[in-house]
């Protein structure tokens, strides 16, 4: 047994053991180098291409998701009386050839409970009218000599001019709200809610107010509306009219009264106001809108005009003068400018002083659009951008349809002792802060 043992050391003293070792390659530095450098290089690339996408992108994805989410606001432009197309002379053939109805009427002696159920009637279209009035309230906090802090309140009326599915929008007295750490509007069921600034514009003086609908509950929804906006162009000298606000201290108070004046204006940037006064009882607190008898605004009181209010009277501006930049306001846009004061060149003053029909440019403000494109005061604009301007009316309408930013070419007629230059002016239409 011993010598199988042996024998077997013996076979195996003569083979040797081979022991493998695998050995690590080593790191080539240059390789790795290279390698992070097309990594970090690639990388870069990505992201510039990345980034330039969405910025292209962007204001398509923006414009997509705010034509969702915020429906474009419209207000159909009114027309003056001299831009209303007249009639057909086949028209008028036609109206002449009906004859004429034969129309028997009986007397009535109105008694005084008559009179009473019309001033109801007259009344139940102001307290409709309410239901788009609010009180807009400005608080800010302040601190007094003693240093004891104390929150002070500014009031205003407003009215909302668009419900939609996403918020209500309203339109109020810019100087309430300016300077204020938060704004409550107070609807006309004595519900609160808190509002923010949409957009405003400095030279009118009026703002958009927001309030979003997830703010507002089903209670608050079934006593608001929005205002119908009617047409003040059409309103004359005796034309009977309501006042719905705050009046005399008094929260959407009504008051009935007549139209006494219909022609004032009042000058402000780019633009000429219509002044509708009244004797309706009022002072330079009074704030509000003024309304026909279809419960129509017609006008707003808004304190910024409030030196209009002569005579403890109520004036108000009419509608139709802003219902344009009331919509580019609604829209979140800036208010095309470009910085001057101008009026309508009357009949009188074109045959008088021998002028061109036109707008008469009465002062340009100071590094303006206009002053760099060159227009200067007693000029008379008499196109823009090749459309024939006969008043103010047409030069704001024209404004309205320049993009900001875009070109506007100018045709004024230039007066001198040696007569008059027709002078081509292009400016570059800004919103004025």
């Amino acid at each position: 047994m011993s010598d199988k043992i042996e024998k077997n050391q013996d076979d195996t003293e003569g083979f040797d053991f081979i022991r493998e070792k695998i050995k690590e390659k080593p790191i080539n530095r240059k390789k790795v180098l290279i390698g992070f450098g097309l990594n970090l290089i690639f990388a870069i690339v990505f992201g510039l291409v990345a980034c330039t996408t969405f910025l292209l992108a962007k204001p398509y994805i923006n414009k997509l998701i705010n034509k969702t989410e915020n429906p474009t606001i419209s207000i159909p432009q009114d027309k003056m009386d001299d831009e209303i197309t007249e009639e057909t002379p086949d028209q008028t053939e036609q109206e002449k050839s009906v004859p004429e109805q034969v129309i028997i009427t009986n007397t009535q002696q109105l008694q005084t409970v008559d009179y009473e159920n019309l001033q109801s009637e007259i009344y139940d279209i102001g307290a409709e009218a309410n239901r788009s009035v609010v009180t807009v309230t400005g608080l800010r906090k302040e601190t007094d000599l003693f240093d004891a802090a104390y929150q002070n309140e500014f009031k205003t009326t407003g009215v909302i001019i668009a419900v939609n599915q996403h918020e209500i929008l309203i339109v109020t007295d810019k100087s309430i709200v300016e300077n204020i750490d938060s704004i409550i509007v107070t609807f006309s069921n004595d519900k609160c809610v808190n509002a923010e600034i949409k957009k405003y514009d400095t030279t009118l003086g009026i703002t958009v107010l927001r309030v979003p609908m997830e703010k507002i509950s089903e209670e608050v929804k079934e006593g608001i509306k929005a205002a119908t906006l009617g047409n003040s162009y059409v309103v004359r000298q005796g034309t009977t009219v309501m006042a719905v606000g705050n009046f005399c201290g008094t929260t959407h108070a009504i008051a009935q009264g007549n139209v006494t004046a219909s022609s004032g204006k009042v000058s402000v940037v780019d633009a000429n106001l219509t002044v509708l006064s009244t004797n309706i009882p009022g002072d330079s607190k009074s704030s509000g809108v003024l309304i026909n008898m279809k419960g129509e605004v017609i006008g707003l009181i808004l304190k910024n005009y409030s030196a209009l209010n002569s005579g403890n009277t109520t004036a108000a501006v009419s509608i139709s003068d802003l219902k344009a930049y009331i919509e580019c306001l609604s829209n979140g846009q800036d208010v095309p400018r470009l910085g001057i004061s101008a009026l309508t060149v009357s009949e009188e003053a074109e045959h008088q002083y021998q002028v061109t029909k036109g707008v008469y440019v009465s002062d340009v403000a100071l590094d303006s659009p206009s002053m760099i494109a060159g227009v200067q005061r007693g000029d008379v604009i008499i196109k823009f951008n090749g459309e024939k301007i006969l008043n103010m009316n047409h030069y704001k309408e024209a404004l309205f349809k320049c993009p900001l930013e875009g070109q506007a070419k100018i045709t004024v007629m230039r007066y001198g002792p040696e007569g008059s230059t027709q002078i081509e002016c292009n400016a570059i239409v800004k919103a004025l802060k």
